[in-house]
């Protein structure tokens, strides 16, 4: 589960899941950093062989990119993902993600 240049993460009790990288999932530095500040927050990450059903019961779900940063999923196939909306942890990790790159950017303005 993930697209050309964007990996998926999904919630179900306040657990992450992403699925692992002997998946065939990317590699990617946006999936790095977030599961880097989850485990900051003492958010519990697994990387799996997720299913559908998981992802479609989960309790929030996201992106990850490096052009869309972290960008909710609200629906699959006409199924709504959780609320609907943005979920706590997609928040909190989207707040924590935009906030780090920005002390990195004002590090290297500084150099």
């Amino acid at each position: 589960m993930e697209g050309s240049r964007s990996n998926v993460f999904f919630a179900q009790r306040g657990c992450l899941y992403t699925p692992s990288l002997r998946s065939g999932c990317l590699s990617g530095i946006t999936r790095e950093y977030v599961i880097r500040y989850a485990k900051e927050q003492q958010i519990p990450v697994k990387k799996t062989q997720a299913k559908i059903q998981q992802l479609l019961s989960a309790d929030e779900a996201f992106l990850t990119g490096s052009t869309l940063e972290i960008m909710p999923i609200r629906m699959i196939n006409k199924v709504l993902i959780g609320k609907g909306k943005r979920g706590p942890l997609t928040a909190l990790l989207s707040k924590t993600y935009r906030q780090r790159v920005q002390e990195m950017l004002k590090g290297k303005n500084n150099s």
